[in-house]
């Protein structure tokens, strides 16, 4: 059986290891090269500074999500994340992938609605 005492260390040490492991999940994926492509695809759309102004902060929200999946020669990643302008926020959902060589964008939405980060 468990002990008094043993109870609250284990509930502890869950409070201090979960939100290091998401700490360190979050530090990867901002550090990725999924995220640099679709930050730099952000950051100079032009349809995107038309509805925000110029982009000076893109990021993960808190609570949002972010796959990649790897594989010989594809990368495939999936990402929520924000965008900060001169003239507003908006909130980015974006799919792609990278063959070889080269970063896709496969889809992109904004607010909810579909937009051409190219």
């Amino acid at each position: 059986m468990f002990s008094r005492d043993r109870i609250p260390k284990a509930l502890l040490f869950s409070l201090i290891v979960i939100p290091l492991f998401w700490l360190g999940s979050r530090f990867q994926a901002s550090h990725s090269d999924g995220f640099v492509f679709a930050k730099s695809k952000i950051e100079s759309s032009h349809a995107v500074q038309s509805k925000i102004g110029r982009v000076s902060d893109v990021h993960f929200p808190i609570f949002s999500s972010y796959n990649a999946h790897y594989g010989v020669g594809y990368t495939n990643v999936h990402m929520e994340l924000r965008a900060v302008g001169s003239a507003g926020k908006a909130d980015f959902e974006i799919d792609a992938a990278k063959d070889d060589r080269d970063w896709q964008i496969k889809r992109a939405l904004m607010n909810g609605s579909p937009i051409n980060l190219e």
